[in-house]
């Protein structure tokens, strides 16, 4: 199956600001009702290369969607770890994998929040995702954690990308060699 978007605030409405990741920060989105299998946010570092671990985390919705939401209860689904490494100082697109039971699907029309966490920071860096300015660029909202989860003002929200399905290889010939190219 081709990797299809389920929801997103696409790179096109990237703003001025960022967000530092710390604890997490997290963006409401509306399920499909098929199955959740990776998201991207758009993330940089600053100062020096992170250390560390990134994972990707959804949770159920509370509050208005677009306004107030934030996650609430127990984590339904944790990505795969990624290394912070693939981190760089120019912002790009983080890809994070949900597998086996992992991959669960967000009923269709619900609403859920998919936060990035960031675990084993280097002293005085920060992991940032990049926002939208506020231009209701997205029908939810963005959050972030720091004693508690606030609610980015005016309808701000992050550059990312929730996906169903998988990446498909694409098959091309060099020399009477096949060789698999695949997308991320």
């Amino acid at each position: 199956m081709a990797r299809t978007v389920i929801d997103s605030c696409p790179i096109v409405n990237a703003g001025s600001a960022a967000q530092s990741v710390g604890p997490g920060i997290g963006q409401s989105f509306t399920g499909d009702g098929t199955e959740l299998t990776s998201c991207s946010f758009l993330l940089s570092y600053s100062i020096i290369p992170l250390t560390g671990t990134l994972y990707a985390t959804l949770y159920e919705h509370t509050g208005t969607f677009g306004s107030t939401g934030k996650p609430t209860g127990p984590v339904l689904a944790t990505s795969n770890p990624v290394n912070c490494s693939s981190v760089n100082e120019t912002e790009s697109l983080i890809n994070f994998v949900f597998e086996g039971v992992q991959r669960i699907a967000p009923v269709n029309g619900t609403k859920y929040i998919i936060v990035v966490v960031h675990i084993g920071d280097a002293s005085g860096n920060h992991c940032w995702a990049r926002r939208t300015d506020p231009v209701n660029a997205h029908s939810g909202n963005g959050s972030y954690k720091d004693t508690n989860w606030i609610v980015l003002p005016f309808s701000y929200d992050f550059i990312f990308y929730v996906y169903t399905g998988d990446a498909v290889p694409v098959v091309i010939t060099i020399k009477n060699k096949p060789f698999k190219i695949f997308y991320f």
